[in-house]
């Protein structure tokens, strides 16, 4: 019997900028029989941080009777196959499908920088190896956006069972010094990086312990991208590489660090600024926790405006629609939308999400350093929000922001 189901990893709209989004996509597939391999865990439970986030280190699969599976998907690497291994485990040792706020933590203590991962596995029992490595091409056929494919991958069993994991990512740029994960509060950080793929307007935005996310001086050369910044507070700290590539603004990469403090030990799944309880309709509920938010630190509340509302909602239906999670699917960006509705915005941007939850789409926007530009831009006055499901349940969300 075959078991399929999908993870999301919520993606955004950049400050004040729209980018394209990529599809969800962790692939889970099982089948009846696993027979036993003696493989031995190599990832420690829970998560240990390494030193540093560090370039790329190209590596075979770790199991050479995995290596065909690896070149269907991509180059390997070392720490994605840690954190295949991680996958692996937790879904050998029964555990509930990981969120995508779990994998991006893996990578992040992995010291991997890549944004937008995706996951696929397979418990199996005898492999057909041809259709296997098909599957996979498959899938990374329908996954990928531009860049490299870099893979991880793992293969577990305890006998019983057996899981085959595969964790992708498009590597669009890659870190050309490591980033220490564990720094002094005051320590100037230099963040230097090569582009893989044709991009402009690089630029990175770096968000403290606290408050609105800062855009640092950044300088684009045919050698690289270049920028330092003062980690001048204890506490968590993200720096995110954005740049406009053939299909727009994105994040290219993201390093997340601490401060005067150890490390999180799993992903922190507490509330953000804004959530608590709401009575009213799904889009009362996210319009007030942004605006709590806002409050938060200090910045005046949105006005809900009836005609964003509606350019949200149709935003969002047609994001659902086509099963594509963008900020353009065909009727154009979020400034462009505006102004064919025949208004005059001075200013425009949009987050967007499909998420299991409400509280995780708002969870994921604030903690991402671009998507919580836009929550707390004090330039945007009013805001349109739009939400609907799918049948599987997945909220697809769009937050239309404005100013006149």
């Amino acid at each position: 019997m075959r078991r399929v189901a999908w993870l999301c990893w919520l993606a955004l709209g950049c400050t004040p900028r729209e980018a394209p989004l990529p599809p969800d996509l962790i692939e889970s597939q099982a089948d009846a029989g696993a027979a036993h391999i003696p493989t031995e865990p190599v990832f420690e439970q829970p998560l240990s941080w390494r030193e540093s986030a560090r370039p790329p280190e190209l590596a075979p699969a770790p199991d050479p009777s995995t290596q065909t599976y690896l070149e269907a998907c991509g180059e390997g690497d070392a720490a994605l196959h840690r954190v295949a291994t991680h996958v692996a485990n937790l879904q050998l040792a029964g555990a509930p499908e990981p969120d995508m706020a779990e994998v991006v933590f893996a990578l992040r203590s992995q010291g991997s920088p890549y944004v937008w991962p995706r996951v696929w596995t397979l418990e199996a029992g005898n492999l057909d190896e041809q259709d296997v490595a098909r599957r996979i091409r498959a899938w990374v056929a329908r996954s990928r956006t531009e860049g490299r494919s870099r893979c991880g991958i793992a293969k577990v069993s305890n006998g019983q069972h057996e899981v085959l994991a595969l964790v992708a990512v498009d590597a669009l740029a890659d870190l050309m010094r490591g980033i220490p994960l564990r720094q002094r509060a005051g320590t100037f950080v230099r963040f230097e990086a090569q582009l893989r793929v044709e991009a402009s307007d690089a630029q990175l935005v770096v968000l403290g312990p606290g408050g609105r996310p800062k855009n640092v001086l950044t300088s684009l050369s045919p050698s690289g991208v270049n920028a330092t910044f003062s980690a001048d507070q204890p506490g968590r700290w993200v720096a995110q590489l954005l740049a406009t590539t053939s299909s727009g603004p994105r994040p290219l990469l993201e390093v997340e660090f601490y401060a005067d403090v150890e490390p999180p030990a799993a992903a922190d799944a507490s509330p953000v600024p804004g959530e608590g309880e709401v009575e009213g309709p799904p889009e009362t509920q996210l319009e007030t926790w942004l605006n709590r938010a806002r409050s938060s630190q200090g910045l005046s509340k949105l006005r809900r405006n009836p005609e964003l509302d509606q350019l949200a909602r149709a935003h969002a239906e047609a994001m659902r629609d086509r099963n594509q999670l963008a900020h353009d699917v065909g009727d154009g960006n979020p400034k462009q939308r505006i102004v064919a509705a025949g208004l005059s915005p001075r200013l425009a941007g949009e987050n967007v999400a499909r998420a299991r939850s409400l509280e995780r789409a708002h969870r994921t926007l604030w903690l991402s350093p671009s998507h919580r530009g836009n929550l707390l831009h004090p330039g945007f006055t009013e805001v349109g929000v739009g939400i609907v499901r799918d049948e599987r349940g997945n909220w697809w969300v769009a937050e239309l922001f404005a100013a006149f």
